[in-house]
């Protein structure tokens, strides 16, 4: 017999879990033990992504559209869409469709090396039928032959797998039946992965069919792990933007002068006649030229992207000025006894750089750069233009995901710090509060996962802050 307070709490979670933005995507992770095959080993998967995972799962990664009582410009930073949701950058935005490609032929490729000792592949990825249709891969073993479709649709609930599945039914249910006709027997096979490494267990029934069961359990991790760091990488181009900004003509020529005769011809043929379109079902677009970025998603990529900046002016000559740089984030650090001339040669440094980017064609965002004075003494309002426009001066400024105020006290960045914990915390009180039915060791697993990372980053820097600022995060 049910207590007042158990009805009580069972009718606040079914409140909380009927929200529109909540447990979406967790719905879909509790429905098979695979998508969660790496929280305590971590096999198969990165560091980085175990950390990205469990935030996107919970809707609490940085977009501008991620929360629905955030203010501001919600659009995508990239293509101008209305809502910079997860969904949206992990499954929809069409500046990453070589990327999405790239997630979708990673799973179609285990596919088809399980299926080489069992079935015969027919086609792969070319029109079949009359309707001139392109599944990804048609097998066959004795009378059967299978349609297979992989397709990776965002983590909404398990009615969005079950629209996606429903959909490659309707769509090759012509081929089936011209299969059929031909070969004796023939079944459409939609193979569903969540963008954030949801396994659709309806996948189970054709995995036997497969392979053996060891090797199915083996796959399915894999496929999940691959889904997972596929989408981390997508997410962190869409925030970095960097790598679409390389000008290949420029490059090519600093290659020249960087790297052997050998290795530029290599690289040349990496990047030049590159082109790209867009498919959408039946609907093809022409062919055009890249002329400019590195293939996202590649491991040349970063390395390639560290080479094309490389030679940016960093003021060897003059040792009051330092210059730092992290993907396209960068920081110039002016150092002097007087305020003045620490200025004048922060302009000179600026106004260098600024030239450099205009010779290799990198574009600058003056919305995103600040000007700070680090200083205990009072400070003149001295203004810092770049392009001829002035950049803002403020007390702090963020770099790297620190909070750098300008007595370099560290309060700035530990209450900020304090109001991230609490606003996770709010977020993940369902899951972690008193009420929750979860146990100690999940609910710490949460907490090590999601919230401890939030204040102990870079805590090598601002833990020698005073008792009392460092006592604003305890409390």
């Amino acid at each position: 017999m049910r207590t007042i307070r158990e009805s009580l709490r069972l009718k606040r979670s079914e409140t909380l879990t009927a929200k529109p933005d909540q447990g979406r995507a967790m719905e879909c992770v509790a429905a098979d033990l695979a998508s969660t095959h790496f929280i305590k080993s971590g096999d198969f998967t990165r560091f980085a992504d175990w950390r990205f995972i469990h935030r996107a799962r919970l809707n609490l990664v940085p977009l501008n559209g991620s929360s629905s009582w955030r203010t501001g410009d919600r659009r995508c930073r990239r293509c101008g869409y209305t809502t910079e949701s997860l969904s949206h950058v992990v499954d929809h935005c069409m500046r990453y469709t070589a990327l999405y490609m790239a997630r979708h032929n990673s799973i179609v490729a285990r596919i088809k090396k399980a299926a080489g000792t069992r079935f015969q592949v027919i086609a792969e990825n070319t029109t079949i039928g009359t309707q001139k249709l392109r599944p990804d891969l048609v097998i066959k073993r004795g009378k059967t032959v299978l349609i297979i479709d992989v397709t990776v649709p965002f983590d909404n609930r398990m009615a969005a797998f079950e629209v996606a599945a429903r959909s490659k039914k309707e769509k090759y249910e012509q081929l089936r039946a011209e299969l059929a006709s031909e070969h004796g027997a023939a079944e459409v096979v939609p193979f569903i992965v969540g963008a954030l490494g949801s396994w659709d267990p309806n996948n189970n029934k054709f995995m036997r069919q497969l392979c053996s069961r060891k090797y199915g359990d083996l796959m399915r991790k894999l496929c999940v792990s691959d889904t997972i760091r596929s989408s981390r990488n997508i997410y962190i181009e869409h925030i970095t933007g960097a790598f679409d900004k390389v000008w290949h003509k420029g490059f090519l020529i600093k290659l020249r002068e960087q790297l052997p005769h050998t290795w530029c011809a290599l690289l040349e043929s990496y990047l030049t006649d590159r082109q790209f379109r867009v498919i959408h079902e039946e609907a093809v677009t022409e062919w055009k030229n890249i002329s400019a970025g590195v293939p996202q998603g590649s491991v040349l990529g970063p390395i390639l992207y560290l080479l094309y900046t490389a030679d940016i002016p960093n003021n060897d000559n003059n040792d009051t000025i330092t210059t730092a740089m992290f993907a396209d984030d960068t920081a110039i650090l002016s150092t002097s006894k007087n305020q003045l001339t620490a200025t004048d040669n922060l302009q000179a440094s600026i106004n260098n750089i600024f030239a450099w980017t205009r010779r290799w064609k990198i574009k600058i965002n003056g919305d995103k750069s600040v000007h700070v004075n680090y200083t205990l003494r009072k400070t003149e309002n001295i203004p810092i233009l770049l392009n001829q426009t002035l950049i803002p001066q403020k007390d702090s400024a963020k770099y790297l995901g620190m909070h750098l105020d300008s007595r370099l006290n560290w309060k700035h960045h530990v209450r900020q710090k304090k109001i991230q914990v609490k606003e996770k915390i709010r977020k993940l009180y369902w899951l972690v509060g008193p009420h929750s039915e979860l146990t100690i060791e999940n609910k710490r697993l949460l907490y090590v996962a999601i919230i401890k990372p939030i204040w102990t980053y870079g805590i090598q820097l601002w833990g020698c802050a005073s008792k009392s600022n460092i006592d604003i995060i305890q409390r």
